[in-house]
């Protein structure tokens, strides 16, 4: 064998043990972390649920399932005044949980999840990358990857073991996918990204109205066919498990948990901020509406902005939100750092870099504010609107930057049917 072909298999070799070595250190210092610091009730909820089902058959959504998340999490059963942890993910989201509920040990079963959600993390950035088509300088490059990792609506789905992460990338992938006219693979991905409705129902709509004005059939076909896969597999496990879906939803609803945009509002406002609220999410509807109407216009630039905008008006329409889902947000922010570099062109890196520090340290400014002790700690409500609140007034400020093409040659390679994926 030569010694051009010795390299090119010597360089694979190492990037593999490399790559071995650092996942087995995650797995080690996340199993540490787990044993020292309690948590982790996201993932907690799901893998109790979907481990009782594999070995006892009882349903996720059953009152057994969650007086045994509650007895497990807290030694006891809740109280009036508890959370109460409810199951509201469809059960075909055992999909990407059954090989941790397989594991019998939940500190293990936790780390090793953390050690996906973080490699997903990265995955994120890196398909964000892809998206917007920024190439910031290396330094940059590093900065934005650690940023990635270490942003504070990176962090807390880590930590709370929040799947949102994972939706992030589905939906991320999903959006590329279009880009690059990989129909199929896009209604695929949108389809498993519902595992967590309410991030992405409004926007599957949106992807939905749009595909079809673009006769992108492909993409509506694809979603469709892998939803009712998903529903209908589901129910050879539990036949009923919809209704039961349903109504723990319902449950999930009526506790004093939940909380929104306008009840956020509320505590910073105290005596009318939920009605203002209320009527910021009228607008924002109604601001909605025009911006699915054009988005045909600038044909992938105009969707790209119109799901963008539809993923943030999402967190601030009245349903439940949860700061750890904001981590869908995160290709937001990357568009906007590529509009600002074509915008502002050197000095752009500079006013990137500066961003990039006060999202970092203000949203943690913000977080040790916190209201109350304990796990979880009741969060500031200034939390629930600093991020979208940001990324509102950026992506209209840089509107017109976002839906011009980086050139002509974005245009050729929109309508390039054999573009790769990855390029």
């Amino acid at each position: 064998m030569s010694s051009k072909n010795k390299n090119p298999l010597t360089a694979a070799v190492i990037i593999g043990l490399a790559i071995v070595v650092v996942i087995a250190g995650l797995i080690t210092a996340n199993i540490n972390y787990a044993l020292r610091v309690p948590g982790g009730n996201d993932f907690l909820l799901h893998w109790v649920g979907f481990r009782n089902l594999i070995t006892e058959g009882t349903s996720p959504y059953s009152q057994q399932t969650a007086e045994a998340v509650q007895a497990f999490a807290n030694g006891s059963l809740a109280q009036e005044n508890d959370q109460q942890p409810r199951a509201v993910y469809p059960l075909y989201a055992i999909v990407f949980y059954l090989p941790f509920a397989l594991i019998k040990d939940f500190v293990v079963a936790r780390a090793i999840w953390m050690t996906v959600l973080e490699l997903n993390l990265i995955l994120l950035a890196y398909l964000s990358l892809k998206l917007s088509g920024w190439k910031p300088n290396t330094i940059l490059l590093v900065f934005y990857y650690l940023f990635a990792v270490l942003f504070f609506h990176s962090i807390l789905p880590v930590v709370t073991g929040n799947a949102s992460i994972i939706v992030a990338v589905l939906i991320t992938g999903g959006l590329l996918a279009v880009k690059n006219r990989a129909d199929e693979l896009a209604g695929v991905l949108f389809a498993f990204s519902t595992i967590k409705p309410q991030i992405a129902l409004l926007f599957v709509v949106f992807v939905i109205f749009w595909s079809l004005r673009q006769r992108r059939q492909k993409i509506v076909i694809w979603f469709i066919f892998t939803t009712l896969l998903l529903v209908i597999s589901s129910m050879l496990i539990i036949p009923d498990w919809i209704p039961q879906n349903f109504m723990e939803i319902l449950r999930f609803l009526q506790t004093k948990q939940v909380i929104n945009f306008q009840t956020a509002l509320g505590e910073l406002l105290p005596g009318f901020g939920e009605r203002v609220g209320w009527a910021i999410s009228g607008v924002l509807v109604l601001l909605l509406i025009v911006e699915w109407g054009l988005s045909s216009r600038n044909r992938f630039q105009g969707f790209l902005f119109g799901g963008l905008m539809t993923l943030l008006v999402t967190q601030w329409i009245g349903l439940p939100v949860e700061t750890g889902n904001f981590i869908v947000l995160f290709p937001a922010i990357t568009v906007i750092f590529e509009a600002w570099s074509r915008r502002w062109q050197n000095a752009g890196g500079l006013y990137i870099f500066i961003c990039l520090i006060l999202l970092l340290l203000i949203i943690y400014l913000i977080f040790f504010q916190t209201i109350g002790s304990g796990y979880p700690p009741q969060q500031n409500p200034a939390l629930y609107l600093s991020l979208p609140m940001f990324l509102f007034g950026a992506l209209y400020w840089s509107r017109w930057w976002i839906l011009q093409p980086a050139s002509d040659l974005a245009l050729e390679h929109f309508g390039d049917e054999d573009s790769s994926f990855f390029e």
